[in-house]
């Protein structure tokens, strides 16, 4: 049996290593080669293409791909996979176009933040503004959506630390405050300059542990089992 391939639209590398482990525990004994589209490294130093990272990476990519192509999105790239991911963190959803450079959106559907908890209900919301960007309505291999909520690194607080797995972990604005709180050796995140920084080397470190606690991640995120089930429907 030849390995799945998949494909990643994402907004960083350390999103990428996250959804990888996922899917190790989702998917099981199937084995799987898991190709980031985006962001796209250009240079040894790790450098972006022009699309840039981050959710407005991802709106580029978009803008780009349906550019290049005469279908929108690169839908000939996108045939190449047996499955396409399309990640965005829930908490893009209190944020601006203008916040991302970007000025070209003719419909002003960002904010669309609603209360939580529930986290689906925002979570429900980003997917209908994605679905509006550039081209998705018509690709042919419509994607798997994976939206964490407030962002990945709830996934692995919930991996890692048994004491984070409460109801309303999903709600928490302040848990990457919390993160960059831990001892280094367990530390996703520091802060700089007043501004979050991924420690990719962390992330690697502790992604096996995402795969062994699935369940527990599972059981206490919403969105983590919303994806499972997606990603299992379609591969049915």
């Amino acid at each position: 049996m030849s390995d799945l391939r998949i494909a990643l639209i994402a907004e960083g590398v350390t999103d990428q290593i996250v959804i990888e482990a996922a899917l190790k525990a989702i998917l099981k004994d199937k084995t799987f080669v898991l190709t980031l589209l985006q962001p796209e490294e250009t240079d040894a130093l790790g450098g972006h293409s022009r699309t840039g990272g981050g959710w407005g990476g991802v709106y580029r990519w978009c803008l780009q791909r349906q550019a290049m192509s005469p279908t929108p999105c690169a839908v000939s790239m996108l045939q190449g996979f047996d499955l396409v991911i399309f990640h965005l963190d829930a908490d893009v959803a209190r944020a601006r176009y203008s916040e991302a450079g970007i000025t070209d959106r003719p419909i002003d559907d960002l904010p669309c933040e609603l209360p939580c908890p529930p986290a689906l209900d925002t979570v429900y919301a980003l997917r209908k503004v994605i679905i509006d960007w550039p081209g998705m309505r018509t690709v042919t291999r419509p994607p798997v959506y994976c939206i964490p909520s407030q962002s990945t690194e709830t996934w692995m607080a919930a991996a890692m630390f048994p004491q984070e797995r409460t109801p309303n972990l999903e709600c928490r604005e302040d848990l990457l405050l919390r993160l960059a709180q831990c001892p280094r050796e367990i530390r996703l995140i520091r802060f700089k300059q007043g501004k979050p920084k991924k420690q990719k080397r962390r992330f690697e470190e502790h992604a096996t542990t995402l795969t062994r606690y699935w369940e527990a991640v599972k059981a206490t995120c919403t969105t983590a089992d919303l994806f499972e089930e997606d990603v299992t429907l379609a591969l049915e």
